[in-house]
């Protein structure tokens, strides 16, 4: 039984085929783990039914509160987590992770742990065992591409991009206050940010569900390769400029 509390914000961009399965495994979790005291949907200006199945879960009741908001212009996952800011209560840790659930929900057992002493835990799915599929193909080249462009801060650091990452609530604000980046390349940031200002990062291995290993994901390197680049450029200039110091 942990004595801290947890606020775990979910951005959705065009989830609406996840959301009934993944309430379910929250309402699921938070019975056998209290600390669980509250979920936040973001709804970062979805095209599809997303609205209006998130509706119909707002006067029903759940073993933890649920917080429910949205916009209607797509900015990305760091605008949403930053935007969810206002939202979170009285908790001491704050998580993120995307709409399917896609490394499930024990690592967050893990990371309560290690939040303890630590003000940041990261999900990375390079501890698992090698025979375990992570990536798709795809994935796996572009990711490695992407590497030769991080900055020299974070090199050591082998998943950036793991989207399940656990927070001290005041380290949390910190954070998203300072990001200048919304969308691919933010978890890259708030590394930087993390390492600019001493702060103490822990990793929990995660594994991605079969049902999640896309054959492309939603992410092109040759179709979003410009902005991406050019947002890691951004974060090389503001280093530059001591932003995050």
């Amino acid at each position: 039984m942990y004595m801290k509390t947890l606020s775990l914000i979910i951005p959705i961009y065009n989830g609406a085929p996840y959301i009934v399965e993944t309430v379910r495994e929250l309402v699921d979790f938070s019975i056998m783990h209290s600390w669980l005291t509250e979920v936040i949907f973001v709804n970062d200006g979805s095209l599809d039914k997303t609205e209006m199945i998130l509706k119909a879960y707002r006067e029903k009741k759940y073993p933890f509160e649920l917080k429910i908001f949205g916009y209607t212009k797509n900015r990305g996952k760091g605008f949403a987590l930053r935007s969810a800011r206002s939202y979170v209560g009285s908790v001491d840790v704050v998580a993120f992770t995307d709409v399917e659930l896609p490394y499930g929900l024990v690592g967050l057992g893990d990371a309560m742990k290690l939040i303890e002493t630590y003000d940041m835990v990261a999900g990375t799915r390079v501890k698992i065992k090698e025979s375990t599929r992570q990536y798709s193909i795809y994935r796996g080249v572009a990711t490695k591409l992407f590497r030769l462009f991080l900055p020299r801060e974070i090199i050591d650091i082998k998943d950036t991009q793991c989207g399940f990452k656990v927070f001290n609530k005041k380290i949390f604000n910190i954070l998203l206050e300072s990001i200048h980046t919304f969308r691919w390349v933010f978890d890259i940031e708030l590394f930087v940010i993390a390492r600019r200002k001493k702060m103490q990062i822990a990793t929990v291995p995660v594994q991605i569900k079969e049902s999640c290993l896309r054959r492309f994901g939603g992410v092109s390197f040759l179709k979003h390769g410009v902005y991406i680049i050019a947002d890691i450029l951004k974060i090389h200039k503001n280093i530059v400029l001591r932003k995050y110091d």
